[in-house]
Formats: structure tokens, sequence, C-alpha cells
């Protein structure tokens, strides 16, 4: 299996990793990424890791830090399809599941 990122997911990634370029440091950016990377890539030999939403049962979550990482299993792919900072307003993550 492999980790596919919907275009949504990735803009949100590359959002929060240019807040912190600007607002934190290069090494925040930097190990803020390679935490999120890994923890998606770890999902191809776990896919079944991350909690069922109830809320939508076609989608998992996987927490890591402050961020939630939702995604669904495919037949052949995991496709990441939204990337949410726990520190942003809650209604962001429930008008996406609905």
């Amino acid at each position: 299996m492999v980790v596919i990122w919907s275009a949504l997911a990735e803009e949100q990634l590359n959002n929060e990793i240019d807040y912190y370029l600007k607002e934190v440091s290069l090494s925040a950016a930097k190990t803020l990424l390679e935490t999120l990377i890994c923890s998606t890539n770890r999902l191809t030999t776990f896919p079944y890791l991350g909690i069922l939403i109830v809320e939508n049962p076609l989608y998992r979550v996987l927490v890591e830090g402050h961020y939630k990482i939702i995604y669904s299993v495919e037949e052949e792919y995991i496709r990441v399809a939204f990337l949410f900072n726990t520190r942003q307003d809650p209604e962001k993550l429930q008008s996406f599941l609905r």
C-alpha cells in the first residue's frame, strides 16, 4: 500500500509548514514535516491504526501531537483526506466530516 495525500490535505500541510517557517524556525518546520510524514507512512504497514470516526465511518483518525490526520483505507492505497491542527476551531473539522 502507498499513502496518497489529497490536494486539500497537501495544502493544509504546506500551510502548517509555511507557518512554522515564518513564526517558529526552520528546524521546527523540518521536525513537524518529518513527524507527520513518518506517521502517515506507518499506515502502509498498519492501515487500521487510526480510530474509526463515528460521525463518518469512511474515515479514520490518527493523532500525532497537535494534529489529527484524517484518512481512508482504499483497496490499493491510503488516502490522507484532511490534516487538522487541534488548536484550531473544531467546527472546521466537523464541517469536513459532514
